[in-house]
């Protein structure tokens, strides 16, 4: 499996290019409550894929040097 992560995050920097489905992100409302009664009574949480966090965090580190 690692070696299946590691290939997905290599290719999408050599090609500049990856599959669009590592980019879904799946939005979740946990409650605070135990009876909800509007949005505010909620926690969201996204969840992304590890392949496209891994990504987005190879990108920053790369880039705070400039910022």
């Amino acid at each position: 499996m690692g070696d299946d992560v590691w290939n997905h995050v290599h290719k999408a920097f050599e090609n500049e290019n990856f599959d669009r489905d590592i980019t879904e992100t799946l939005v979740v409302l946990i409650p605070k409550e135990e009876r909800p009664t509007n949005f505010k009574n909620f926690h969201q949480i996204s969840l992304c894929s590890v392949i496209y966090k891994l990504i987005t965090k190879d990108l920053v580190s790369k880039l705070h040097p400039y910022l």
